[in-house]
């Protein structure tokens, strides 16, 4: 007997196992975005992260989840122009003396627009609190090219 003539085996899976398995499925099925972050995450026809998507949000106020919510106030965005073909810019956020994070990859939500993730560096602190960089280098081939044929 072939593979594809043979009978499908049932198993049986105790009632009270199914129950508890089930439930514990749609608990982690309603409440895991909310336990994470609420809202979507960016999609790639979300807004473009450019120098100047975080130019206009200077002063704003996102948010990042890390071992708790902590709200960081984007203080600065400092050009690198390194390159015609290549946007590169680092975004400087500051947040509390006491919302220390480690260097990692963290969902950052702006103040409007769905969270994204963020690699994210100390960069250190003072009175008024901790410095966390994020550097970007974003390639734009075509940018210079059309520019130089205007």
């Amino acid at each position: 007997m072939e593979d594809s003539e043979r009978p499908i085996e049932r198993c049986r899976i105790p009632r009270r196992r199914f129950l508890k398995g089930s439930t514990a499925t749609l608990a982690a099925a309603a409440l895991g975005p909310i336990a994470f972050f609420a809202g979507e995450p960016a999609r790639a026809d979300g807004p473009e992260f450019t120098q100047r998507y975080y130019e206009d949000r200077t002063g704003q106020w996102f948010t990042v989840s890390a071992d708790t919510w902590h709200a960081f106030e984007l203080v600065e965005v400092i050009a690198h122009d390194l390159s015609p073909r290549a946007e590169q810019f680092t975004v400087r956020f500051r947040g509390s003396p006491h919302a220390e994070i480690d260097e990692g990859i963290y969902a950052v939500a702006p103040p409007t627009g769905p969270y994204y993730h963020l690699h994210l560096q100390p960069a250190g602190s003072d009175g008024d609190g901790s410095y966390y960089e994020a550097s970007f280098s974003i390639y734009r081939p075509f940018v210079a090219a059309c520019a130089g044929a205007a």
